[in-house]
């Protein structure tokens, strides 16, 4: 193989050029690997394992009008509405964040095993709990 000087001087061939760029992509690949560990990391604390189950939870909760005791069937989407009842007793429980179709209930002191600190998760689709998270 025939070397080649460049301007400055300094002998460049075609394996020391090979070096470098394997070193670059040895870094990009580096980088992509510690970038998609992080998304994943982040995946799995958003949508963390239950504390535990909730206890003396209805089939499902009802979507509950704001201004009436009226109440329907949720809608089947991701939207989480407020308040929810519980059909059996009329209790009702109030929506304190969302995230993909989730939604984080404050419930009544004493309802459904959840404690200080805690709230009720509930699937906004079908009106089921899913159970009891950390505030």
């Amino acid at each position: 193989m025939q070397r080649r000087v460049a301007l400055t001087g300094v002998r460049t061939g075609a394996a020391e050029g090979g070096g470098a760029i394997a070193l670059f992509m040895g870094a990009v690949i580096v980088t992509g690997v510690v970038a998609s560990s992080a998304c994943v990391m982040s995946r799995e604390s958003s949508n963390p394992v239950p504390l535990r189950a909730a206890t003396d939870v209805p089939d499902h909760f009802l979507v509950g009008e704001a201004t009436s005791n009226e109440t329907s069937e949720p809608g089947g989407d991701l939207v989480c509405r407020s308040p929810l009842v519980d059909p059996r007793s009329g209790a009702r429980i109030t929506l304190i964040r969302s995230k993909s179709g989730r939604g984080d209930y404050e419930v009544p002191s004493g309802k459904y095993g959840v404690g200080e600190k805690e709230v009720l998760r509930i699937e906004c689709a079908n009106g089921k709990a899913i159970g009891i998270f950390k505030r």
